[in-house]
């Protein structure tokens, strides 16, 4: 099946029964419903899927999701949280279609530019995101589980 064929679309309150049928890859984990549900009633948050046909009916081949993060003393952000493309169904253009339309929420929502982190050795997907407009920058993310840092919070507190 040709990209042209695919069907984007970006996910609102009610469209949970279009994630019935999820080809593998596209997400990293099960789809749990509250947060789903949770998920796409936030107007900061898109989830957008790329939907196929087959002899079964419609199915999610890809999907995109991302947020805009507003600032009091600057422009608006959209980041792109995660993109996820079924194995078979790579390399049809279909992410670049998911980006743009990802692209096109954050416009209207007012963000001023988009971003992404990418781990350095993923090759593919820097090429993917340079390929749509994305810049690589030499960045530092830092991360850990709330668990690991709320725990240095509750000491601090204690000794205030």
């Amino acid at each position: 099946m040709r990209a042209e064929a695919i069907r984007i679309h970006r996910l609102g309150p009610g469209d949970a029964g279009l994630m019935a049928r999820v080809a593998d890859d596209v997400f990293d984990d099960d789809i749990v419903p509250a947060r789903l549900a949770a998920m796409v009633a936030n107007p900061d948050v898109a989830l957008v899927v790329a939907m196929a046909v087959d002899d079964q009916g419609e199915f999610v081949v890809g999907q995109i999701a991302g947020c805009i993060i507003h600032h009091p003393d600057g422009d608006s952000e959209l980041f792109l949280e995660n993109l996820g493309i079924a194995a078979a169904w790579r390399r049809r253009g279909i992410a670049t279609r998911l980006i743009a339309a990802l692209a096109e929420f954050g416009k209207a929502r007012g963000a001023g530019s988009m971003w992404v982190g990418v781990e350095p050795l993923n090759q593919t997907a820097l090429a993917l995101y340079r390929s749509v407009g994305l810049l690589a920058d030499p960045a530092v993310i830092c991360s850990a589980p709330m668990s690991a840092i709320l725990p240095a919070e509750s000491r601090r507190r204690r000794r205030a």
